[in-house]
């Protein structure tokens, strides 16, 4: 299952050689031929080139990689249950993977996602998976809107509204009330926690719930199964294009 993976990678390697030959000679690069790989193995293949040989060995990048971490997290959002997933890292190499999350949203864009990675300071980092269809749909919403507003969120676009989001994240500290309407959790839910402080909630899952209890515990119930079976799949040699729903 990983061998083309592991032949664009090659690929990716030789043309690496080839761009630095031909930045010796004086010759233009442009003129190198790109092979004609599928979609789900190109980003590789520029992501490799990109990192101009760092020394990093391919298991290294593996073990690197935020790949496995968007199963294990995000499995919902890949799955089009919900509009956006979030988990913290700490990359041993930030610029690495500011990189590989750059070159992986390229590739899951048209699969409807996109990927932010938010540096935190002291090393550690913030991974956002999110469908910007489904946001500009709650943003759509007279209630969410309302609520964004008063949290200094004016009428923006899917993208303003996500780099306003992560550039209140980069602050560090306590996250923005705000990041559960990102996140997919129901405005009553959100207005809720707020008003208890966290406190007197139903039940509690992906959020706390204040409201329908039944409601949110099936949602529970489906994002871990959700995750359950990529996971699985996953582990079997499915590619995260492939687990990514398009919509």
């Amino acid at each position: 299952a990983y061998a083309p993976l592991a032949n664009a990678l090659a690929q990716a390697r030789l043309c690496t050689n080839l761009c630095k030959v031909c930045k010796t000679l004086e010759i233009k690069q442009s003129a190198l031929p790109v092979p004609d790989l599928r979609p789900v193995h190109r980003a590789a293949y520029f992501f490799e080139c990109e990192l101009e040989y760092t020394n990093l060995s391919s298991e290294e990048m593996s073990a690197m990689s935020i790949v496995p971490m968007l199963i294990d997290h995000c499995s919902p959002t890949l799955a089009s249950l919900k509009c956006g997933s979030l988990f913290s890292i700490r990359p041993e190499d930030m610029a690495y993977t500011m990189r590989e999350a750059r070159a992986l949203s390229d590739e899951l864009a048209p699969k409807g996602l996109a990927i932010r990675v938010i540096d935190v300071g002291d090393g550690r980092a913030l991974c956002y998976l999110y469908r910007p269809c489904q946001l500009c749909r709650m943003l759509a919403c007279e209630k969410e809107a309302a609520f964004l507003t008063e949290q200094g969120y004016p009428y923006l676009t899917v993208e303003d509204a996500v780099d306003l989001l992560c550039a209140r994240l980069s602050q560090g500290g306590a996250f923005p009330h705000e990041i559960g309407l990102f996140l997919g959790y129901p405005i009553d839910d959100v207005v809720a926690f707020i008003a208890n402080k966290g406190r007197n909630c139903l039940c509690c899952g992906c959020w706390k719930c204040y409201t329908d209890a039944c409601a949110a515990q099936k949602a529970f119930d489906k994002f871990r199964k959700c995750t359950s079976v990529y996971k699985r799949l996953f582990a079997c040699g499915r590619t995260l294009d492939q687990l990514a729903v398009a919509v």
